[in-house]
This record gives structure tokens, sequence and C-alpha cells, in this order.
């Protein structure tokens, strides 16, 4: 398909219901319009905390001709492929229905469901979680262990050194299905594979932490 696709979805989002019946505030996000057309997408419509740094976007694309939401959390976003699908009415219902979910999915305020990623593996424990700097140079830390946020595929971020001016990104995370720690950047906004924080126990990772933390964020500068 061409854009001319994404142009008829813009031209009728002023016709469409869904976008009527949304709540202009809810759990701290503010509702803004959509109508952005960004590559093979079309932004339906957002809510946005800006302060925190979190959005949660209704999106169409042309690719699969599929609507689903997508959640941003600091540099990084995410598909909810729960709710992939080509039925715009089935895309309606279920977002007025599980609207405040998806919202309270990404509040800051808001616990991972999991205790085993939280509490077995020690994270509320971890006492150099609770040491780390909340500022290395030009990174905020975004994300600590204390307020991990679920992730996709059974992970959880649960460290996070954001320069948020640049678009570069350290996240640590932990995946309970294969049980081990890896660490996924941004560089400029551009992800990046690497396995220099690859491990299985919060023991190894801490040593890596300790001895290449500072400088692996200055080499992603």
């Amino acid at each position: 398909m061409s854009d001319e696709k994404l142009e008829m979805v813009k031209a009728t989002l002023g016709e469409w219901a869904l976008l009527q019946e949304l709540p202009q505030e809810i759990n701290g996000f503010t509702y803004k319009e959509g109508g952005a057309i960004e590559g093979n997408l079309i932004k339906l419509c957002s809510y946005v905390n800006e302060e925190n740094k979190r959005s949660l976007h209704f999106v169409y694309t042309k690719e699969t001709e599929d609507y689903f939401p997508v959640k941003e959390v600091g540099l990084h976003s995410f598909r909810d492929i729960k709710y992939f699908t080509r039925d715009k009415e089935i895309f309606e219902k279920n977002m007025l229905e599980d609207l405040s979910k998806l919202l309270t999915e990404i509040d800051v305020n808001t616990d991972v469901n999991d205790k085993f990623a939280v509490e077995e593996i020690g994270l509320k424990n971890w006492e150099y979680g609770a040491k780390l700097e909340p500022q290395i140079g030009s990174y905020q830390l975004f994300i600590n262990p204390r307020k991990p946020v679920e992730f996709i595929n059974g992970s959880i971020v649960f460290i996070d050194y954001s320069d948020f001016e640049n678009g570069n990104q350290l996240m640590i995370i932990y995946n309970y299905y294969k049980e081990c720690f890896f660490a996924e950047i941004k560089k400029h906004f551009t992800p990046i594979t690497v396995h220099d924080f690859d491990c299985e126990t919060l023991e190894q990772l801490e040593k890596l932490l300790e001895n290449n933390l500072k400088e692996y964020l200055e080499k992603i500068n």
C-alpha cells in the first residue's frame, strides 16, 4: 500500500467515535490528538505523562493493516502484541475497556506483578542496586531496581541509565524464562545489540557493573 492509505486513515480521525469517547485526563496522563505519520505508521492518538516520560500511543500500520497500542517508557517503546487486530471495532472495544489497565502498566508508581522476578532474584534487597548513582555524567538513572518495569517476552527492565538529550541509553534486563541478565543499549536513538553484561546471577552482574558501568556509559557517548 502507498501512503494514501495512511492519509485516508488520518482524514477520518475526526469522525471516529473512539476518539470522541476517550477521556481527556486519566491516571495522570493527558490525551493528545493524533495524525502524525511516521514511516509505515500513523498515530491515532496518545496519552502522555511528560513529567515521568511515559506515553501510550494508539497506532495503525499500513504494513499489516493492524491497529495496536505502543507503550513508551523513556527512550524505549514496545508494541503490546496482545491487542493486535485488523478489526477496527474490536480495537475500539479493547481500548475503551483496557485503557486504564494499559496506563497503569507503564505508570511510575506501579509495582511489577511478578514477585519471583523481583523478590526471589533479590532486587528489592540488592544493596548495590540501592546505591546506584542517580546521575552519571549526562545519564539519569531513569529506572532503578526498586521500581522495575515489565518488558516484553517475560522480561523486566530494572536499570535504565538514559541521556535523553542525545538519545543514548543503557538498560539492564532480567528474563525469567531464560533466567539470565543482559543489556540493551541505544546510541543516538539507534538500538544496538551487546553482550557485555550477559550473566546468570545478580552477584555476577554486580561485578560487571562495578568494573564497567561508568566507562561503558562514556563509551556509548
